[in-house]
């Protein structure tokens, strides 16, 4: 340190740091939000009649992509993605493969899986008759298959990208 005042870099508090705080703050809020999903929403509308639950995530899926959510799920994964940038120098970081895992367990597990598995499956719900029981229990089930792995794949990627950050060097 140099006296005051103080800047955040004589903390340690580096732009590389800051950057992948910042993906990690993301990676929790994603995976607060398919926890929710796992834990409270889907649960609940597995309870309803079938008719209801279809009707109820059908409205769901009406305002998913909605723009703040698009938003934050996207630049989650920018974010991720100029971390990793960043890393191509490997004096930044101590831990540089962990934060790389950990950026790659989020894109993997919020958007390969969301692209792949979720809207397509919600896709499915929304051409689902509201009498169809037995398309709503499968469908819904898968839907919260893969849901719970983009919960487990972002607490994973919050935790690594956490840990990679809070060990990095400059």
């Amino acid at each position: 340190m140099t006296g005051y005042p103080v800047t955040p870099e004589d903390l340690g508090v580096t732009p590389i740091r800051r950057l992948t705080l910042a993906a990690a703050l993301a990676a929790a809020v994603g995976t607060g939000v398919f926890y929710s999903w796992s834990a409270m929403v889907m649960p609940a509308i597995e309870r309803l009649p079938t008719e209801t639950g279809v009707a109820t995530m059908k409205e769901l899926n009406a305002a998913a992509p909605a723009p703040y959510s698009v938003v934050a799920l996207i630049t989650t994964g920018l974010c991720v993605i100029a971390v990793v940038g960043v890393l191509r120098n490997p004096a930044r970081c101590a831990d540089r493969v962990v934060v790389i895992a950990g950026a790659a367990a989020y894109f993997v597990a919020a958007i390969v899986v969301t692209f792949t598995l979720n809207v397509p499956l919600s896709y499915s719900i929304d051409q689902l008759a509201e009498t169809d029981h037995a398309g709503w229990v499968g469908l819904c089930r898968n839907w919260m298959w893969a849901n719970h792995v983009r919960t487990f794949g972002c607490a994973a990627a919050t935790a690594l990208l956490a840990l990679g950050a809070l060990r990095s060097r400059r």
